[in-house]
């Protein structure tokens, strides 16, 4: 049996050769999904649009099928999909790392294994609004979120004042724009390493963006589909877990903002910080959740301050 190469590799493909520019590029990475991909790849060959676009999947050695599904197509559609995979798992920072720097488009539009895209003329819709607002730097519309074959939210993941367009300033706070609806401008040609220690790369991206430009919400696109499933990286963990790992967010975007030496999101993203954290330390928390944070505070010390770090470690051990 041949052996695969440990490092990342690309899939040979016509597309680099057949496809020098362009236009979008769409980004999925996936892993431990085989019951969802084949929906996933599908909701994105389905479009129908008048510019090329070149489909870049990170397959990151999944053990359950995905991997073969993943080739299966590949292979089928050597025009369009590209593959970037590796004889080993690379854990989901790395994959998407190498499908940054991997991707060639103008524009990038997101969907993760596990989501797929109903509506065929989404990346038409987009495009459009991105080619004639210039001011513009990403466009998003709503989901709908399936357990257990079942639709949970008929209205949309959305509510109802998130429905709207946003200036660069709102977008900068990190709104929420759900993963898998976001198209939005190549502008980012270096990510910082922040970005890669998150847990929730993409409200670090969503603020990144807003860098650049503002939003447009896009009401006639049809919801995309978020599957939620006891594999997948949030919805498997506990409430308490996700604020927990969540912490790390706030923590990155308030040490970027400080060396790019934007007080205003500095001091915004320092108060989220801080709002969080006080907030965990007044729930009931067992001994593991108290040593995670505790962990959390040490290692941000610096950051947070040796002050204000005694003095929540302080209210984390000895309150009643």
């Amino acid at each position: 049996m041949k052996r695969l190469p440990a490092v990342s590799y690309e899939i040979p493909n016509k597309v680099l050769a057949n496809m020098p520019s362009p236009l979008v590029t769409v980004r999925t990475i996936t892993f431990q999904h085989a019951p969802y991909i084949r929906d996933c790849i599908e909701g994105v060959l389905m479009q129908k649009t008048d510019f090329p676009f070149e489909y870049i999947i990170g397959e990151d050695c999944s053990t359950d099928g995905t991997r073969e599904i993943v080739f299966e197509y590949a292979k089928k559609y050597p025009d369009k999909i590209r593959v970037i995979t590796a004889g080993k798992n690379v854990g989901m920072t790395e994959n998407i790392r190498r499908l940054i720097l991997a991707a060639r488009g103008k524009y990038i539009a997101l969907c993760e294994g596990d989501d797929y895209w109903t509506d065929p003329l989404k990346l038409q819709k987009q495009i459009d609004v991105l080619e004639k607002n210039t001011n513009i730097v990403i466009t998003y519309h709503d989901a709908l979120v399936i357990k257990d074959g079942k639709i949970v939210n008929a209205n949309g993941t959305l509510c109802e004042d998130r429905k709207r367009n946003f200036t660069g300033n709102e977008i900068k706070t990190g709104i929420n724009i759900i993963t898998s609806t976001m198209c939005f401008r190549n502008v980012i040609k270096k990510f910082p390493e922040n970005y890669y220690k998150v847990f929730n790369a993409d409200t670090f991206l969503t603020s990144l963006l807003g860098n650049y430009g503002g939003g447009i919400y896009m009401h006639t696109i049809t919801p995309n589909v978020y599957n939620a499933h006891s594999g997948g990286i949030w919805t498997n963990k506990s409430k308490i877990e996700r604020e927990l790992k969540s912490l790390s967010t706030p923590i990155e975007l308030m040490k970027f903002y400080k060396k790019k030496k934007d007080l205003e999101f500095y001091e915004y993203f320092k108060r989220k910080t801080q709002i969080g954290i006080l907030s965990i330390i007044e729930k009931n928390l067992t001994f593991p959740d108290k040593k995670f944070l505790y962990k959390i505070l040490i290692k941000y010390c610096k950051c947070l301050g040796c002050k204000n770090s005694f003095y929540y470690l302080k209210k984390l051990f000895i309150r009643t």
